[in-house]
């Protein structure tokens, strides 16, 4: 249910993160981490939100409910002379069952989606504390806008030879060229085709990054052109 993935496979990406408030339920087969359902009664979870099991009155008077919500498995922690524990008691009601679990906290969690499987949560981090766990989440959030910011990149191309690329982040860059002019010896005997099979001229340039000054300081400069052409 909430076993966490760290290695993906070729291609996949995180599309997503967000952060979940769950209840730390332990079962004979092990620990998981469950989101508390909407209908979770705050004042009950505050009388319990600083321990970690249910002793006394606390463990006669309250339960553990799964909930199936969208196709997702929740958790209330309920009275049992609730309306969700009646339901949970039906045995006509597939949606609202007890757990077998026991109580064992309150802790929040980072999860993650991945391309191919948009709608399953991965876990990646869990912690008591809210704050720290909120901070985790909006590493990955910034790791996240990184990956999918266009990457920018400089090419010096005086004189119509090119003379070097620029890049923020490590980039590898193929340029080409069907000119007749460019497609010398050299070229030509390398054999190198278009996506239609004609015969074109290639080079291959790249970056190492950490060349942030220089890409700042072009992409500057090519702003002022528009502020110049919206001042006009």
């Amino acid at each position: 249910m909430n076993t966490p993935e760290t290695v993906l496979a070729a291609g996949l990406c995180f599309t997503k993160f967000a952060m979940e408030r769950c209840l730390h339920v332990i079962y004979d087969s092990g620990e998981h981490y469950i989101p508390v359902d909407a209908r979770q009664s705050e004042e009950i979870l505050a009388s319990v939100a600083n321990t970690e099991r249910l002793v006394g009155e606390d463990a006669l008077r309250l339960a553990l409910i799964h909930c199936e919500v969208n196709e997702t498995t929740c958790i209330v922690l309920d009275t049992r002379d609730s309306p969700l524990y009646s339901l949970a008691n039906d045995p006509r009601d597939l949606d609202h069952t007890l757990s077998t679990g026991t109580y064992a906290g309150i802790v929040w969690r980072v999860v993650g989606f991945l391309s191919d499987r948009p709608h399953e949560a991965i876990q990646l981090n869990v912690g008591t504390c809210e704050t720290s766990v909120r901070e985790v989440l909006v590493a990955f959030e910034c790791l996240l806008e990184a990956a999918n910011a266009p990457i920018r990149l400089v090419a010096d191309v005086t004189g119509g030879a090119l003379h070097g690329v620029y890049s923020e982040r490590p980039a590898e860059v193929a340029f080409i060229s069907h000119h007749p002019d460019d497609l010398d010896d050299e070229q030509a005997k390398q054999g190198y085709t278009s996506t239609d099979g004609e015969p074109v001229a290639i080079w291959l340039q790249e970056s190492t990054g950490n060349e942030i000054t220089v890409v700042d300081h072009y992409f500057n400069e090519f702003k002022k052109s528009g502020a110049r052409s919206q001042a006009a």
